[in-house]
């Protein structure tokens, strides 16, 4: 049980950070980078991030509804978190 609850703080942590990486890429605060390998390196995050991000969702969705775990503020807020800016990433441009 205790590895349970380790990992889901982990998907959590992880889903904060990359929604405010997202966050901040949206407002365009990356896009002040001139160089090529800033530009690459934030790329390479992306990619990463925004797998993670469905990862997340799926994974606490499953935890919430299909294994019926007590709906704790972690799920809830990486089911959120996550819905929010994969949703968001349709509309941005």
């Amino acid at each position: 049980m205790e590895h349970h609850i380790k990992q889901v703080k982990n998907v959590f942590y992880i889903t904060l950070f990359a929604g405010c990486y997202f966050v901040l890429a949206f407002a365009g605060v990356f896009q002040h980078a001139d160089s090529k390998l800033v530009g690459g390196l934030f790329e390479l995050f992306t990619i990463p991030l925004l797998l993670f991000l469905v990862f997340a969702l799926l994974y606490s969705f499953y935890l919430l509804v299909i294994k019926h775990s007590k709906p704790r503020l972690y799920l809830l807020t990486s089911l959120i978190v996550s819905f929010a800016i994969i949703v968001t990433m349709f509309f941005v441009p």
